[in-house]
This record gives structure tokens, sequence and C-alpha cells, in this order.
């Protein structure tokens, strides 16, 4: 299956690189994502792969951000935005690193602040 467009693509870990020679799940949403994977890290890291028009990418749904309100999908087939990509099909270069706080509210009277390091790669089909 190719990518349709360009689109970044995020994973949350608390790992400082990806494995590159492994298949990952990663998602659409990076908000998602973030609220999915902060539970009890001071310190995450977050990755941005910048995915170009028909690389290799399977969508976890066949319609993604499809609105099934009318429910005439089948089960299981609900809105998705998670992604399985093969990292060891392609080259991962780089491109930023920044670091950024978000407050984590947990209750009313208690709030976290989690440090997220973002690293921006742009990806390349591997020769």
């Amino acid at each position: 299956m190719q990518n349709i467009e360009d689109i970044a693509i995020y994973k949350l870990s608390s790992e400082e690189s990806l494995n590159e020679k492994s298949f990952e799940i990663l998602n659409i949403n990076p908000k998602e994502e973030i609220e999915s994977g902060c539970d009890n890290k001071e310190k995450v890291h977050l990755f941005k792969l910048n995915v170009k028009e028909k690389m290799p990418i399977m969508y976890y749904t066949n319609i993604i951000f499809y609105d099934n309100l009318n429910k005439t999908l089948p089960e299981g087939m609900d809105i998705g935005s998670k992604v399985l990509i093969d990292l060891s099909k392609f080259e991962m270069k780089l491109v930023s690193r920044k670091d950024f706080y978000i407050n984590v509210l947990e209750n009313e009277f208690k709030n976290e602040i989690k440090l997220i390091q973002v690293y921006e790669y742009d990806l390349e089909i591997r020769r």
C-alpha cells in the first residue's frame, strides 16, 4: 500500500531513538499520541516522521477520518488514525530537535509538568 499524500506521523516513546530495523505503529494525530503515552514519565520523546507521497505505509483502517455517524461500516472499521510502517525500508535524516513542556492536570489540585523532546525526521526510501 502506498501513501496518497505527504503527511507527518508521530510516535511517543521513553527511548531516545526508534528501532530502525522494525515495524512501528505510529499515529497521524500528535495530540492523541501525547495524551495516550505521558503517564508516569517526566520526560518523553516524540518522533515526527515526514512521509512523502507514494512511500509504502499501511493504514489501520481503510477509511481514515471517515465520519461513521450513521454506523454503516462494520465493527472495527470506525475512525482510525494509526499507521503501520516498516522502518527498515527507509533512511531517517534528522531535520530538527526541539524541547517543549506541557502541563498535565491530574485533578483540580495536582498537576505535573512534562518535558517532551521532539525529533523530526525526513524519510527517504533505502536503495
